[in-house]
């Protein structure tokens, strides 16, 4: 990760908004995979504790540079701990039913789509709740860092990849559209 921020800094990036790596703790992750939850967890920890270590050593070696870690994992164990603090009703099973890694049905219990309660969408993945949280801290954890407050964030924004694309869809079918015409008038000539 830090050789990535390394090559942001190349580029003139000078403030980073990094997170840490979540834990698996209460996922059907490790069941479906046939692996032991302590082996994820582990890895989990050995991976924060040594970006935080090189998130240390890039900042002592780069003085301009303003890392901040947005530590998602606490948070996802402080909602572990106390889902009813967070709207969470269900922090041990997934919205989606899984019985192995490719096969997921709607859960009878919430046929209609409402996933609220639910910290899982499926084995692994974490609900939109849950990332609505991560968006709020780091939204919190950028204005303590630069004292001051990050506009409104619940605003649409347009895909100007779609625009473009529908407008060369749309340029497409018109040189086709000449083209064919055009074949029509030499086929009519001779």
């Amino acid at each position: 990760m830090i050789d990535g921020i390394r090559d942001l800094y190349n580029v003139g990036a000078r403030d980073f908004l990094i997170p840490n790596l979540l834990s698996f703790t209460n996922s059907d992750f490790h069941k479906i995979q046939g692996i032991d939850e302590n082996i994820f967890n582990q890895l989990t920890d050995d991976h924060n504790q040594k970006l935080e270590l090189e998130i240390a050593e890039f900042e002592e070696e780069f003085s301009e540079v303003t890392i901040t870690l947005l530590d998602v994992n606490s948070t996802f164990d402080n909602i572990l701990e106390n889902p009813g603090e967070f709207g969470f009703t269900n922090v041990k099973d997934s919205w989606l039913e899984c019985n192995d890694k490719f096969r997921c049905t709607v859960n009878p219990a919430d046929p209609d789509g409402i996933s609220g309660g639910y910290l899982y969408w499926d084995y692994i993945h974490p609900t939109t709740k849950f990332y609505q949280l991560i968006a709020d801290e780091a939204i919190s954890a950028l204005n303590s860092e630069y004292n001051q407050t990050v506009p409104e964030y619940n605003q649409a924004v347009p895909e100007p990849t779609s625009t473009l694309s529908l407008l060369g869809l749309g340029l497409s079918f018109l040189g086709m559209s000449a083209f064919k015409q055009d074949k029509q008038k030499q086929k009519q000539e001779v």
